[in-house]
């Protein structure tokens, strides 16, 4: 196992179309994982439905 520090790497996602599902069980959490994939997903400058 190595104890290196990963680099970031930029994710081009412009061919990609991506939806994100989401159950309502302990909705705190899940909204919160929801709002940080699509905020990763829209930085990647993939299409996602997160309206």
């Amino acid at each position: 196992m190595s104890l290196d520090i990963p680099s970031i790497q930029k994710i081009d996602g412009s061919g990609f179309r991506i939806a994100v599902i989401a159950s309502r069980y302990n909705e705190a959490l899940v909204d919160s994982l929801v709002h940080h994939a699509c905020a990763t997903i829209e930085a990647s400058g993939a299409a996602s439905s997160c309206d």
